[in-house]
């Protein structure tokens, strides 16, 4: 009677175990696995650029052409819309520059809604996803306007920055955060947040952290933007010439071609080498490296082919 009740309960704590193992082995399976977008008329892609809502993928060739990229289906179209710039309201329309000015088109179907005011230049959109900032031609440079394209006829005045700028300006992904490379602004108040500690070069953002490349490349430094402390300092066991971090600030994917042309994944917490994937190519040169907005997908444009992870 004893050995029954032992056999009942070993298969009680057994039967769950074994499930979990089994969905863990579908999971590992299943992440990392390597599928392929081919950009057959593309020698040349450049920065590759989710969508908000994770489903597109944006990538420009070495010419003026834009792809569209259909993530879920692996396929790959030659846009009509020109220089994109940024999407608006979650993806559903995009800011582009062509040769008929700046304007807003719908997506997919890249339809002509409406064009962005005359001597208006939009550098980002605030977190209500419809409210463009921008520079007027002509006027202070240190004043930034805003135009609700929905409604608003003219742009109005937002906030004046509390130092005059001659650079490009463009809003970091907090939607609170305004930059020229090398100084950080509070978009609300105009106020300076954050100066670039260093020399390094401006690569990637997320909504809170900010990666500085150095100029030997092989050491990386993020930090947090919004309080201007240094988050992390990683040293790369060879130099890169792109990088990406995660949205949620936890990876780093570096370029690495120093032997066999590949993307290495960091940790960043604990500066750990999680991964090294080989593009699988011999020729070739990584453009671009992008993390999905759920940081679930990495996207690497490469020579004639956009490379996919799925990470979780």
């Amino acid at each position: 009677m004893k050995n029954k009740r032992f056999w009942k309960f070993a298969l009680l704590l057994l039967v769950p175990l074994a499930l979990y193992l089994g969905i863990m082995a579908i999971v590992e399976h299943n992440s990392w696995k390597l599928r392929t977008i081919s950009l057959i008329h593309s020698p040349e892609p450049g920065r590759a650029q989710f969508s908000p809502d994770g489903r597109t993928l944006f990538c420009r060739d070495g010419g003026s052409d834009v792809y569209i990229c259909d993530v879920k289906l692996r396929t790959a179209r030659l846009s009509q819309i020109g220089y994109y710039r940024y999407f608006i309201e979650n993806g559903k329309y995009v800011v582009s520059a062509g040769s008929s000015g700046i304007v807003i088109r719908s997506m997919p179907d890249e339809k002509l809604v409406t064009k962005v005011p005359k001597d208006f230049f939009p550098v980002g959109v605030l977190a209500d996803g419809s409210t463009l900032i921008g520079r007027m031609d002509g006027k202070d440079r240190r004043n930034l306007f805003r135009w609700k394209w929905r409604s608003d006829h003219n742009p109005k005045f937002h906030v004046r920055l509390s130092q005059e700028n001659d650079n490009f300006f463009y809003i970091l992904a907090d939607k609170a955060t305004i930059t020229d490379g090398t100084r950080f602004w509070n978009l609300a108040t105009g106020k300076l947040r954050f100066k670039s500690p260093t020399e390094a070069r401006v690569f990637d953002t997320s909504p809170r952290f900010i990666t500085f490349l150095s100029p030997d490349r092989k050491t990386v430094q993020i930090w947090n933007y919004q309080t201007g402390k240094l988050h992390k300092k990683m040293s790369l066991t060879n130099p890169t010439l792109t990088t990406a971090l995660s949205p949620d600030g936890t990876m780093l994917a570096t370029e690495n071609s120093s032997k066999i042309l590949q993307v290495d994944v960091w940790d960043v917490k604990s500066g750990r080498l999680l991964r090294q994937l080989p593009i699988p190519s011999n020729t070739g040169m990584v453009w671009g490296i992008a993390f999905s907005p759920d940081n679930g997908t990495l996207a690497v444009s490469f020579t004639c082919a956009i490379y996919l992870w799925r990470i979780k």
